[in-house]
Order: structure tokens, then sequence, then C-alpha cells
């Protein structure tokens, strides 16, 4: 374990039948390991608060290490592996010749498709591609007392 691992506290509510969850009541990330353990009694202390809410339903709490990338961190690799792709998709787009047909639908999709490719291309490169947040932090405890 090195010292710039970081680790997540989560804790979650099931919905009636114990299998899927149903909502994410408290997730905190991006923390050190001593950060983590300092405050893991106060994870502990907010499941049980819920718990005690709703005691016919399961509530877990985890804490460990933080194996997916989150924030900003998530956003940086997102758009790198999505410029990649699209590069790609572009020399192979460039490159493909298509067959002709009666009334050039083919030239027209492939005109189409380097245009959209190249598009994407320049959001990327500006920062406006539009992805997904994963935010760093949720607190839904006082949803859910």
């Amino acid at each position: 374990m090195t010292r710039d691992e970081k680790f997540a506290a989560k804790i979650m509510i099931y919905d009636g039948n114990d299998h899927t969850v149903e909502d994410v009541v408290y997730y905190r990330g991006n923390m050190t390991i001593d950060f983590g353990l300092r405050w893991k009694w106060w994870f502990r202390y907010l499941a049980a608060r819920v718990q005690v809410s709703h005691p016919r339903r399961k509530v877990e709490m985890f804490f460990g290490r933080q194996d997916v990338l989150i924030g900003n961190e998530w956003k940086k690799n997102k758009t790198k592996t999505l410029l990649n792709n699209r590069l790609g998709l572009l020399k192979r787009l460039e490159n493909d010749t298509v067959a002709p047909d009666l009334f050039g639908f083919n030239e027209e999709d492939k005109e189409r498709k380097l245009q959209k490719c190249k598009e994407d291309i320049r959001l990327l490169e500006q920062g406006e591609y539009p992805l997904p947040e994963f935010p760093e932090y949720i607190n839904k405890i006082k949803n859910w007392l």
C-alpha cells in the first residue's frame, strides 16, 4: 500500500428485496488512508442512523480502496481515450474507399460520418464534449433520516 492510494466511504440502501441498490446515501472519495481511518467511526455512525430509520431495509457501509477514477481525473482519462478513438476513426474513414451506388448514398454517409468525427475531435480538444459527471461527494443523509 502506497501513501498516494485513494480511499472511499460509501453508504448504500437497498430496495425491499435486498438485491438492488436503491440509492447511494453517502459517498466520499479521494481520501487518504489516514483521513479515512480517522473518520471511519463517523461513516459507521451515519450508516447505523440510516438503518435505525429504515429497519426493514438493508443498509451497507463500504470503506476501502478506491479503484475507479472520479471527478476531474475521470474526465481527463475519458477525454484522452475518446480523443484517441476518434482520431483512429478519422484516419480509417479518410483511408476508406466507398463503393459507388446509384444515388450516391454511400458517399453522403461517409461525408456525414467524417464531419461528425471532426466535430467530436474539435469538442474534445476544447474540453466541451458532453461527458457524464461522477461526483466525489454525495450526501443524502437528511433525505433518509
